[in-house]
């Protein structure tokens, strides 16, 4: 009857209704690229948290456990963008780090907090307020970066050969920061259009003086697009291997301890991209490497979190910590 077809319509209306925000995003592609905008400035933070278990014979107990959390904080400037790519200025606005070993006990720093006193203060202050620069062609492939001359420079003056500087310094240079703030900030990204379910590979090459290449193969994939309070964001997990190119030999072995070699080397990740703005706002990775050399075996986990703040979010958070500190001096000095 007439009647009963206009209830089924009504039905099977209600039913579309239902079910229509589940199935907005299905099939649909987003450009997962980050877009860089001429002027674009934002706060990034890598917070680094790794625990080392180290087997050697020689060792009392025979092993021994290293704690180590690491926060580098960069204020990202898009100076200049047009269809060939982009420039990017890089400078450091927040370094942090300690150090929990046994026979050094605990050591840390955090340029947010500068009163406290630390034998890091002369290794990593001079480095806030210093710029890098990135170049990024159209398919944000980072064609040259520069800029850690001049910052290990400045560290070197100021560290006075302070040992824990000597030890850093071989990682300090314009490849390693090219790869922390470039390319393996951007390594699971397609840099094209996909829809759910998608699937890419990637892989990236990393100079290790102390072993060769690093190779880190990816697979990626785009788990589901979600839209909250009207911002589209796409939700990325990945996964991969960390292995070593036999082909490639050691600049900088480590001396006494012979050949270091990956036994095993993984990790996985969730990334969160915001379509609209084209930007990473948040990537969460775990890592598994063990170690070997012909004296002893090192079992490395490592936890990683890189997030993006407004520079007005950051500025409020420095005020906080700045009084955090204070109070925490103000304490001290009353407990003496």
């Amino acid at each position: 009857s007439p009647m009963n077809k206009i209830f089924g319509l009504v039905v099977a209306m209600a039913v579309a209704v239902l079910i229509l925000p589940l199935t907005a995003f299905a099939g649909e592609k987003v450009s997962l690229k980050i877009k860089y905008q001429s002027g674009r400035s934002h706060y990034v933070e890598v917070n680094e948290k790794m625990n080392h278990v180290i087997e050697n014979p020689m060792m009392p107990n025979g092993k021994m456990e290293q704690e180590v959390r690491r926060t580098s904080g960069v204020i990202e400037k898009v100076k200049t963008s047009s269809k060939d790519g982009a420039e990017v200025q890089l400078t450091y606005d927040r370094v942090a780090s300690s150090f929990d070993a046994p026979m050094m006990g605990k050591i840390e720093y955090d340029s947010d907090m500068p009163n406290k006193d630390s034998m890091l203060k002369n290794v990593f202050q001079p480095m806030v307020g210093m710029s890098m620069l990135m170049q990024l062609d159209n398919e944000n492939n980072v064609k040259s970066f520069s800029g850690m001359e001049a910052i290990v420079k400045k560290m070197e003056e100021s560290a006075g050969g302070n040992p824990i500087f000597n030890q850093m310094k071989s990682e300090l240079n314009d490849e390693s920061a090219g790869l922390t703030w470039g390319a393996s900030r951007l390594a699971f990204l397609p840099n094209r259009k996909v829809e759910a379910g998608d699937t890419w590979q990637n892989r990236l090459d990393e100079q290790v003086p102390q072993m060769g290449v690093m190779v880190i193969d990816y697979d990626c994939k785009l788990d589901r697009i979600t839209n909250d309070d009207g911002r589209k964001s796409a939700i990325i997990v990945y996964k991969g291997t960390i292995s070593q190119d036999p082909e490639v030999k050691p600049s900088a072995p480590p001396p006494g301890f012979g050949e270091l070699k990956i036994e095993k080397g993984t990790f996985n990740g969730t990334a969160t991209f915001d379509v609209q703005r084209g930007q990473i706002i948040k990537d969460v990775r775990k890592s598994h490497v063990i170690l070997k050399t012909p004296q002893m075996k090192i079992n490395a986990n490592t936890d990683a979190t890189t997030t993006i703040k407004s520079l007005a979010e950051r500025e409020k958070e420095k005020k906080e910590n700045k009084k955090k500190a204070e109070n925490a001096l103000d304490d001290g000095e009353k407990n003496e």
